[in-house]
C-alpha cells in the first residue's frame, strides 16, 4: 500500500468517524461500516486488531452466541446493537418422537370453491396419515359458522377421519376468529407439557364475520401463546387474504407463516410444516438477557419480539426444530453514557426432548469502555454489521410495500432506489454474505415490480405483494 492510499484511507476514516459521532447516523451504516472497515484495512497492515472473544455456548442440542456490534464503547455512542444467533443440531433418530397436539382449522367459505377446497382436503388427509395414536388431532371448519368436525382426541381411526374430511364443502363467508378460537379451545382440551401444542390455520379470504379487528386478533394469538403456551401457524391461499394479519398471527403465535400462491401447493406446504413439527428437539425454550438498564433502553427488536421486564429482556422461543436457526437483533439507545465496563448476562433454558432434562446454559457478553477511538473504529464485528444491514433493510423494504398498498408507487420507488444504493455501498465494505445477497436480490426484484405496478391488474398486484412479503419474511426468519 503506497503513502497516498494510506493517507486517503485514514483521512476518510476520520471524516466518517466524525459524521458517525456528530450526527448519530442510524443504520444506513454508511459511516459505521465505512469507518470500521476502512480503518481495519489499514490497521491489518500495521498493528494487529484486538482479538475478539466469541460469546458462544455449545451443547448437543442448541448452539448459541450473543455478540455486541463492537467490543468497545466510546462516550459519543448514542446507539448500540446486540445480536443473538441460535442454531439447532440435527435431530437424532429415536424410536419415539415428541407427540403432537394439533388442531386443523380449515376455511370452507364460498371463495374456497374448486381446487382450493379440494387440495385443502388433501392436505388435511396427509396430516392424518402421518400422525400416530400418541398424537391428538382436532379438525375445525368455519365459514360464517364454526363446526367441530372432530373433537381433539388420539388419532386412532384414520379412515373415519378422512371420510369426515371428504365431506367438507365450500359455503358462506369467513368467521376467521371463530375458527381460530375454536382451534385453540380444542388444543387446550388435550394440552400436555411435553407435546407440541399448535393450531394450523388456513384461510383464503378476509375476516368479515366475528372479530374482524386485526389488533384484537393479533392480541388473541399473543395471549394464547404467552399465557397458555399454544402456538399458531398461518397459511394464506390466493390473492384475497390479508397477508399482514396472517403474518402477524404467526409472529405473535410463535409459529410459521406461509403464502400459498397456487391451490396445488397446499399439500406440500402442509407437509413442510408437519416435517418441522415432527422433528422438534427442544421445547419451552427461554432466553433471558440482563442489560445495564441505567444506561441503555431497548429501542427495537428484530427477528423475534421479546418482553422487557425491568433490566431483563425475555424471549419465549417455544419449540425449536431440527437444524432450525433463530436470529434476534436488539437495538439499544444510550440513555446515560457508560462510565465503566458493562456486561450482558444471558441464560438459555430449554427441555431436551431426548433426555427429558431441563438444560441451563449461560453466557456473558462484555462491553469495554475506552477513550481510544481508533481502537473502537477497528473493533466492529463483521457478522453483527451484516445482520444490522439485513434486518434494517428488511424493515425498510416492508415500509416501501406499505406505500404500494396505499397506491404511492412513486414514493415507494424513491425509497427502494435509496435503499438499493445504500445497500450497495454497505455490501462493498462487508464480506460476502449469502443472506445479504438474498436480501439485495429481493430489493432488486421489488424495484422491477414497482416499475410495472401501474399497468398490473388488481389481482396481479395483490399476488406480487404477497409473494414479496413472503420472501421478506423468509429472509428475516433465516428460513
Amino acid at each position: 500500500m503506497n503513502k497516498q492510499s494510506i493517507y486517503h484511507m485514514v483521512h476518510l476514516d476520520q471524516v466518517l468517524s466524525r459524521l458517525f459521532y456528530k450526527f448519530r447516523l442510524p443504520v444506513s451504516l454508511l459511516s459505521l461500516v465505512g469507518a470500521g472497515f476502512i480503518a481495519s484495512s489499514f490497521y491489518q497492515k500495521s498493528t494487529p486488531p484486538p482479538k475478539k472473544p466469541e460469546s458462544m455456548a455449545v451443547d448437543n442440542v442448541l448452539q448459541w452466541k450473543i455478540v455486541a456490534d463492537n467490543l468497545y464503547y466510546v462516550k459519543e455512542r448514542k446507539e448500540l446493537y446486540l445480536y443473538v444467533d441460535l442454531k439447532a443440531s440435527k435431530a437424532q433418530k429415536k424410536s419415539d418422537r415428541t407427540p403432537l397436539n394439533l388442531s386443523l382449522v380449515l376455511d370452507r367459505s364460498g371463495s374456497m370453491n374448486g381446487d382450493k377446497i379440494k387440495y385443502a382436503r388433501e392436505a388435511c388427509k396427509f396430516v392424518v396419515d402421518n400422525l400416530e395414536p400418541s398424537d391428538n388431532l382436532s379438525i375445525v371448519v368455519y365459514d360464517d359458522q364454526v363446526d367441530i368436525l372432530t373433537a381433539s382426541a388420539p388419532v386412532k381411526d384414520k379412515t373415519a377421519l378422512k371420510k369426515l374430511i371428504d365431506n367438507v364443502h365450500d359455503r358462506g363467508s369467513t368467521n376467521l376468529s371463530g375458527g381460530m378460537l375454536e382451534g385453540y379451545a380444542q388444543v387446550h382440551k388435550t394440552q400436555q407439557r411435553n407435546y407440541v401444542n399448535r393450531v394450523l390455520l388456513l384461510s383464503d379470504g378476509l375476516a368479515n364475520q366475528g372479530i374482524t379487528d386485526e389488533k384484537v386478533l393479533q392480541q388473541l394469538a399473543r395471549q394464547k401463546n404467552n399465557e397458555d403456551n399454544m402456538t399458531l401457524s398461518a397459511f394464506g391461499v390466493g390473492a384475497d387474504f390479508n397477508e399482514l394479519l396472517m403474518t402477524n398471527l404467526a409472529e405473535y403465535g410463535s409459529g410459521n407463516y406461509y403464502f400459498i400462491d397456487s391451490p396445488d401447493k397446499i399439500p406440500s406446504i402442509f407437509a413442510k410444516e408437519l416435517q418441522g413439527l415432527l422433528s422438534v428437539i427442544a421445547q419451552n425454550t427461554l432466553l433471558r438477557i440482563k442489560f445495564p438498564s441505567k444506561n441503555l433502553s431497548v429501542n427495537k427488536m428484530f427477528g423475534y419480539q421479546g418482553q422487557v421486564k425491568g433490566d431483563e429482556l425475555v424471549f419465549d422461543l417455544k419449540d425449536v426444530f431440527s437444524e432450525e436457526q433463530k436470529a434476534i437483533l436488539i437495538k439499544f439507545t444510550v440513555t446515560e453514557p457508560l462510565t465503566e465496563d458493562a456486561t450482558f448476562a444471558s441464560m438459555l433454558t430449554y427441555d431436551d426432548v431426548i433426555t427429558f432434562q431441563r438444560v441451563n446454559t449461560s453466557e456473558n457478553t462484555k462491553l469495554k469502555v475506552t477513550t481510544d477511538k481508533a481502537l473502537f473504529d477497528r473493533s466492529f464485528d463483521k457478522d453483527v454489521l451484516q445482520n444490522i444491514v439485513l434486518f434494517e433493510t428488511n424493515e425498510r423494504l416492508e415500509n416501501a410495500m406499505l406505500e404500494v398498498d396505499h397506491g404511492n408507487f412513486e414514493g415507494a420507488k424513491k425509497m427502494i432506489i435509496t435503499l438499493k444504493s445504500e445497500m450497495e455501498v454497505q455490501m462493498k465494505n462487508l464480506p460476502a454474505n449469502a443472506d445479504l445477497s438474498r436480501q439485495y436480490n429481493t430489493v432488486m426484484e421489488y424495484e422491477k415490480q414497482i416499475e410495472n405496478a401501474k399497468t398490473m391488474s388488481s389481482e396481479e398486484l395483490k399476488y406480487n405483494q404477497k409473494a414479496s412479503r413472503s420472501s421478506n419474511y423468509q429472509i428475516r426468519k433465516k428460513k
